[in-house]
């Protein structure tokens, strides 16, 4: 990673709820990101490929079934199109799921796929100062009104998708039992759902 990224990284500001504090609105990730760029997959290609959205879509226009990457490309046309406040529930979203698959997913090695995923979809506003800041405003907006933000994740459900971005992330470096796909056996999905809902968004 340059020192133009880390700085760019290091200035987009925290944010109040748990659940969307990533990776890369961190500085004790930086050693992460250069490790994902030069060892794993080619994750920017990948989101892009496996995406069956290419275009800036609302939270009320998803379903359980549109995977990690498909909404990580819609937030990307959102910030693009600075439809922040699309871009904001999307991000949200991206929080809650990457949190869901982390918890199914076995490899632990693998978890940082949705956090280098985020970064790409975010990337266009990383060295641009005017836009990070208004894309940080609606968060805060979107802040306040976390009770609709509760009931439109709840509408959506949990992850009906098999989480391959992450599973495959590793691949090359990891077997994982063909039994299980690559996910943690007997998970409970509803109890951990309601786990993540709870203790990250406060529903």
């Amino acid at each position: 990673m340059t020192k133009k990224t880390e700085k760019a990284i290091a200035a987009l500001p925290k944010i109040k709820f748990a659940f969307v504090i990533s990776c890369f609105f961190l500085t004790g990730c930086n050693q992460q990101v250069q490790n994902n760029e030069s060892s794993q997959v080619d994750i920017d290609t990948y989101w892009h490929d496996n995406s069956i959205i290419s275009n800036c879509t609302s939270i009320e226009n998803l379903t359980s079934e549109n995977t990690f990457t498909d909404i990580a490309s819609s937030l990307y046309f959102c910030i693009e199109e600075k439809k922040y406040s699309h871009a904001a529930n999307l991000y949200f979203t991206l929080n809650v799921y990457g949190e869901y698959d982390k918890n199914r997913v076995e490899n632990t090695l693998t978890h940082q796929a949705s956090d280098t995923i985020i970064y790409y979809a975010l990337e266009n506003i990383m060295f641009n100062n005017k836009e990070s800041e208004k894309f940080q405003y609606e968060i805060s907006t979107e802040e306040k009104k976390s009770n609709d933000f509760c009931q439109k994740i709840e509408k959506l459900g949990k992850p009906s998708y098999y989480p391959s971005y992450m599973v495959n992330y590793d691949a090359e470096n990891h077997s994982y039992d063909d039994a299980n796909n690559g996910l943690i056996n007997n998970f409970n999905s509803e109890n951990i759902w309601n786990e993540i809902l709870i203790g990250m968004v406060g529903c």
